[in-house]
C-alpha cells in the first residue's frame, strides 16, 4: 500500500469518526479516538465488487462506517454493517453513491 493511500485511509477514519460523533455505527457505542474502531466495509471490498460496482463506490465514505472491534449478541459490529444478502439496500446505497459521485465520463482507448 502506498504512503498516499495510507494517508487518505487515516483521513477517511478520523472525517467518519467526526461525522458519527465517535459512535459505533452498529451498537452506538461512544469511542473517542478512531484508532479504538475499525473502518467496516458496508458493501464488501472484493474483486468481484469492484468489478461489479466500481471502487469509487466500494471506496466511498457513504459505503464505510466506524465500528467497534467488540461483539454485541455474537456478532462482530464490523460484520453487522456488510450488506452481504440484502441486495436492495445495497443497490439503493449504490445509487445514492452514484449521485453523489456526479456523472461518470467515459473514455475510448485510441487504437
Amino acid at each position: 500500500m502506498t504512503a498516499a493511500r495510507l494517508e487518505y485511509l487515516q483521513a477517511q477514519r478520523i472525517r467518519l469518526h467526526r461525522k458519527q460523533h465517535g459512535q459505533c455505527a452498529h451498537c452506538r457505542r461512544i469511542h473517542r479516538t478512531p484508532v479504538s474502531m475499525e473502518l467496516a466495509h458496508r458493501i464488501a471490498e472484493s474483486k468481484a465488487n469492484i468489478r461489479k460496482w466500481g471502487f469509487d463506490v466500494v471506496d466511498h465514505d457513504m459505503n464505510k462506517g466506524m465500528t467497534c472491534r467488540e461483539s454485541v449478541r455474537g456478532v462482530r459490529c464490523n460484520d453487522a454493517l456488510l450488506l452481504d444478502g440484502k441486495p436492495a439496500i445495497a443497490a439503493a446505497l449504490v445509487r445514492e453513491i452514484r449521485e453523489r459521485l456526479g456523472p461518470v465520463v467515459e473514455m475510448e482507448h485510441a487504437e
